[in-house]
């Protein structure tokens, strides 16, 4: 996920603010854009996730919280056995619900980034055709691993997890069905092309740098208890595979 946003998805984005086909609004600011796009995603999918988790309060701590400088004395009224039901609830609660937000956050993103890469490949001439497929393959294929295993671990049931999988490998084929549709009036120099791209493009990279740094590698790594009770050589392991994985991604980036 580290190496598809840095090293596809924000060149990406600023080639096409970049591009001298832009005119008039789009020039004043031009490659800024693609931070603006991505900050609107990230504090968008910040906000969703802070609302969503503080939706699921329970009664005794949403109404404590509620109260100017006495929510802590509230708490401290609750006996012992009764407090601690409600907070380790609360927390069971929260970490399925974060779970879900994280993994469908992460979905969303993916699934905006595979649109277009679809759309591309459809629109691509017969020459770079086979080339830009097979990368476009292996691209997906490790992308597809990551999303995989965050859904099975999804506390949902078993057909809502098929039902969620099934989006991401139907999304690049509605892709390339568009850009086939559209590949004989297709015009990438076309100014609301390049937007429209950019735009999405750069949405996708605020949702993923979030959900990467935010979720994944602060709570799978810097927060993860277990984490530090491993050895120093199978910490080692762990970050040269996650090392490895973006290497993958940078060399596929010469193609895609």
């Amino acid at each position: 996920m580290v190496g598809t946003v840095w090293i596809h998805l924000l060149p990406d984005a600023f080639s096409q603010f970049l591009n001298p086909c832009l005119e008039g609004f789009w020039t004043y600011l031009g490659p800024a854009f693609v931070g603006i796009f991505g900050m609107i995603a990230s504090f968008s999918v910040q906000l969703i996730e802070v609302g969503t988790l503080g939706s699921h309060l329970p009664p005794s701590l949403s109404q404590s919280c509620s109260l100017n400088n006495s929510d802590m004395d509230i708490v401290e009224r609750l006996e012992d056995e009764s407090r601690l039901e409600v907070e380790s609830k609360f927390v069971e609660q929260k970490r399925i619900v974060k779970e879900y937000l994280e993994t469908f956050i992460l979905e969303a993103g993916i699934l905006v980034h595979s649109l277009v890469i679809g759309v591309t490949l459809g629109v691509t001439s017969d020459d770079g055709f086979s080339t830009l497929l097979i990368a476009v393959s292996t691209h997906q294929l490790f992308e597809g691993m990551a999303l995989g295993a965050m859904i099975a671990e999804v506390d949902i049931s078993t057909k809502q997890k098929l039902l969620v999988g099934l989006l991401y490998p139907l999304t690049t084929p509605i892709g390339i069905a568009i850009g086939i549709a559209i590949h004989d009036q297709f015009n990438t120099h076309v100014q609301i092309s390049l937007i429209l791209q950019g735009v999405f493009t750069s949405l996708s990279s605020g949702i993923l740098l979030y959900n990467v740094y935010c979720e994944l590698i602060n709570n799978e790594i810097n927060r993860n208890i277990h984490m530090y009770t491993y050895t120093k050589s199978f910490k080692a392991l762990c970050f040269t595979i996650m090392y490895l994985g973006t290497l993958t991604m940078a060399v596929l980036a010469i193609w895609v």
